[in-house]
């Protein structure tokens, strides 16, 4: 293909679509376009390449409810825009805020939620107008690969969003603030599954160029200037100070340590996976790392660690033993302790997430406080235990770890005696390490409460209206939660009406006063201790299970 035909941003993507393989002849793609820049970008540069990929393209604009008259300037925008090109374009209007109150999230975490909710319905029903079947979103065991290429079948329909370099580099930077392992490090992927992502190699000023240069128009969300959103301080005034008093190349330093980063990543993953996959196949493996340039071949035949069943002459991995009570029936994983200190820390705790993978625990919940938890088992002494969210459990037996799961249709319940604790700061862990996810409890201020909203992981209470002390724990049988003045609802009908699937209504955390529920933690608020205009003293809680990944 002449590059003369094209502009010099469209190259580079058509370029990186057809060695990534992120899209396929006959292949039909969503555009997410919010009519910023970087969408108007996208759909033109997939306009622009349609017929050498042999693609079909469409549009869904969300509304949000939110924004009054700039935001029906941009549904009106991206009608135009699309039009402009020939494409067919959705508008779908919601209620952010309502759905945030409901799911007791964030407003633009809610608003994250639908908009790709959204992108998958309209997926859906494009894929049944073309009459393919449901075989899955790229991400399960039953459905295909989106990475493995030309071996996932074609004409299927992708979500193409307009993540570009800087995105990515903002989010490396924001999860280094946060807290992360290394897989918070590695950036935002060009792939995930269903979505594609054309522009991850290209930076905001060449966006804008080629949109100058292609006279698309396009119009700024003004709450993209807001400073006081962590993304918006790190885009405007971190990374420019950084360009101008460090290095002009900074973002793409950044990226460059990124995909080292990445690597290794996949390294460490891949060098756990082998080692778990020989403990599965009755194999004594060498220590982790004993011999990197061996991988991906057998590892060493040295008798240093060993994994079974309940029985000596079950095959090593076998699913079976005595359950150890409290809901769980099977036991998954036997692993020799003594192992694992011969080995980095950073490889043992690959190894753990490695073993939770494969006995179908989710890494969404799983932090770094739940994996230091499990090596201070197998560092531990014989009787400690930790319960995990999803239904896991890891006990120390004698010389072995072992790792059990929660029966189908089983709900564990937490063996702990809570701690309590009102208190105007600190870190409080259960007394027997049931739990372990980190809850911290700080007095503020109302203008930090302000600057600071509510996220998933933190929520703000009026300690005054705090009955009694706080404890910090799992769903039981018979807790309620007050949704208004009205009206309560046991915390049982409202994960039925959440549609909170049964096997992990058990696994969500939950904080308590004397009064009842005051926090489903990932889901709904009580009305009690709620923050009203009166509120004096405010108590901000955070779980840190969910956010401290490594």
């Amino acid at each position: 293909m002449p590059e003369k035909e094209i502009h010099p941003l469209e190259k580079r993507v058509y370029d990186r679509i057809r060695e990534q393989n992120m899209l396929l002849p006959g292949d039909g793609v969503i555009i997410g376009l919010s009519a910023g820049p970087d969408s108007a970008c996208l759909l033109s540069v997939l306009c622009a390449l349609s017929g050498r990929l042999n693609i079909e393209v469409r549009a869904v604009h969300v509304h949000h409810g939110l924004r009054g008259e700039e935001a029906d300037r941009d549904a009106a925008a991206a009608l135009r825009l699309a039009g402009s090109f020939g494409v067919r374009c959705g508008i779908v209007r919601i209620d952010a805020a309502k759905e945030a109150e409901k799911n007791g999230t964030t407003v633009e975490e809610a608003g994250r939620n639908a908009r790709y909710r959204i992108f998958r319905e309209e997926k859906e029903r494009w894929e049944a107008e073309r009459g393919i079947p449901d075989r899955g979103n790229g991400m399960t065991a039953g459905g295909f690969d989106l990475e493995k290429g030309p071996e996932r079948p074609v004409g299927r329909i992708r979500i193409a969003t307009a993540h570009h370099a800087d995105d990515s580099s903002e989010t490396v930077l924001m999860n280094l603030f946060r807290g992360t392992g290394l897989r918070g490090l590695t950036g935002i992927p060009a792939m995930t599954g269903e979505i594609v992502r054309p522009l991850i190699g290209e930076y905001r000023e060449d966006i804008l160029a080629y949109l100058k240069d292609k006279a698309v128009p396009w119009v700024t969300d003004s709450t993209n200037l807001n400073t006081e959103i962590t993304r918006n301080y790190i885009r405007h005034e971190i990374l420019p100070g950084v360009r101008k008093n460090v290095n002009a190349r900074a973002a793409e330093h950044i990226l460059q340590a990124a995909e080292d980063i990445a690597q290794a990543d996949a390294y460490f993953r891949e060098l756990a996976g082998q080692y778990c996959g020989r403990l599965l196949a009755g194999k004594n493996p060498a220590p982790l790392g004993a011999d990197p340039g061996a991988l991906p071949g057998s590892a060493p035949e040295l008798a240093v660690g060993t994994i079974s069943g309940s029985a000596p002459e079950e095959a090593a991995g076998t699913i079976s033993g005595e359950a150890p009570g409290n809901g769980f029936d099977r036991k998954m994983f036997r692993i020799r302790c003594s192992d694992l200190p011969k080995t980095p820390e950073i490889l043992r705790g690959y190894l753990v997430r490695e073993i939770l993978r494969r006995i179908g625990c989710p890494a969404k919940d799983i932090g770094r406080t739940h994996i230091k938890s499990i090596l201070d088992i197998l560092d531990g002494g014989t009787g400690r235990s930790v319960n995990l969210p999803y239904g896991v459990r890891v006990e120390r037996e004698y010389e072995d770890a072992v790792f059990y799961i929660a029966g189908p249709g089983q709900e564990p319940q937490s063996k702990m005696d809570p701690e309590t604790m009102k208190e105007g700061s600190g870190e409080k862990r259960t007394p027997d390490e049931a739990l372990e996810a980190c809850f911290r409890t700080e007095i503020i201020s109302a203008e930090e409460a302000a600057k600071n909203p509510d996220t998933t992981y933190t929520k703000c209470f009026d300690y005054d209206k705090i009955q009694g002390n706080l404890s910090f724990r799992y769903r039981t049988e018979g807790d309620r939660i007050r949704l208004s003045e009205q009206m309560s609802k046991s915390l049982h009908r409202l994960m039925i009406d959440e549609k909170v699937p049964r096997q992990e209504r058990s696994r969500i955390p939950i904080v308590t006063d004397g009064a009842g529920v005051l926090w489903a933690v990932g889901y709904r608020t009580g009305w009690n201790a709620r923050v009203t205009e009166q509120t004096e003293t405010i108590l901000r809680i955070t779980y840190n299970g969910g956010k401290d990944g490594g």
